[in-house]
């Protein structure tokens, strides 16, 4: 049985999950693959293989990758997100939303066949930087012709395999950045601070490094733990003693149980903090949430 969003905590702008996450199965450094003349000899090698590219593509950090390749990921049309719906513009949303997963809890939602945590991860990760609108849906991919160019973040490339993962290991290496950046980079470039791929990446990494969580909820006694349960208010107090804005908090239920799986921050155009408007039907709210362990591999 697979975990269920907990209703009215299914957040509206943006998920993980989109259909337009590219599902390519090209190799990334780091990640096998194989190829066979006939289904026998690949289900050989496959057999012998597969396992042992799990391993070494994990054993080998996100940050030693050998090269960065110059490939062009074409960004899709707005209306492959939206079609039929209102959004606002890339040039008229009025605030932003910074996105952060507790990985753990993402993996088990996704299941161990299709999410693994690296071992150099080991915080909340970012999910991403959102330009948003309070009245309607924020908006989605404003330059179908911009692309993600891999080289143009290599010099980020560490942080981003350890801040901002993909944790779909059946996913392109590039295939959450491209989203992203397509998705949401590409509305935010009508601020100057975030004009550019580069930018936009570097900008959100230096934003997750001033509201990172986890030192804020550790200091109020808020750690990981498999037994351990906590309120959803438990978590939006410490946040709000600590920023004096309070934290969206998306959860799942998982046989009777809730889990922390996001937290959402917002703030102005300038960057400042302020109070989220209404982004759920609801905001999660639970008496006994877990907050689990970070595990890594399979």
């Amino acid at each position: 049985m697979k975990p269920s969003i907990e209703e009215g905590a299914q957040f509206h702008y943006d998920t993980l999950n989109d259909p337009l996450l590219v599902k390519t199965q090209r190799a990334p450094p780091g990640r096998c693959q194989v190829k066979g003349s006939t289904m026998l000899k690949a289900a050989l090698i496959l057999a012998v293989l597969v396992p042992a590219c799990a391993l070494i593509g994990r054993a080998m950090t996100r940050g030693q990758e050998e090269s960065t390749v110059h490939v062009d990921y074409p960004c899709p049309s707005r209306d492959q997100y939206y079609a039929g719906k209102k959004s606002c513009s890339g040039s008229t949303w009025t605030f932003l939303i910074l996105a952060m997963s507790w990985p753990q809890t993402f993996c088990m939602e996704e299941g161990p066949d299709r999410c693994q945590i690296p071992e150099n991860v080991h915080n909340w990760t970012i999910h991403g930087l959102w330009p948003s609108c309070v009245d309607t849906t924020g908006p989605a991919s404003c330059n179908s012709s911009a692309a993600f160019d891999a080289t143009l973040v290599k010099d980020l490339q560490n942080d981003l395999n350890k801040d901002w993962p993909n944790l779909l290991i059946h996913t392109d290496y590039y295939d959450f950045w491209v989203h992203e950046w397509c998705k949401h980079g590409t509305c935010a470039s009508s601020l100057p601070p975030l004009a550019g791929e580069h930018n936009y990446f570097s900008r959100t990494l230096d934003l997750y490094q001033l509201y990172n969580p986890y030192s804020v909820l550790e200091a109020a006694g808020i750690v990981p733990s498999d037994t351990k349960t906590y309120s959803s208010q438990d978590f939006m107090s410490a946040v709000q003693k600590r920023y004096s804005v309070t934290p969206f908090i998306g959860c799942i239920k998982y046989h009777q149980q809730y889990y922390i799986r996001d937290m959402y921050l917002c703030m102005d155009r300038g960057f400042n903090l302020i109070k989220c408007p209404p982004l759920f039907k609801k905001n999660c709210e639970a008496d006994k949430l877990k907050y689990l362990t970070v595990r890594h591999g399979p």
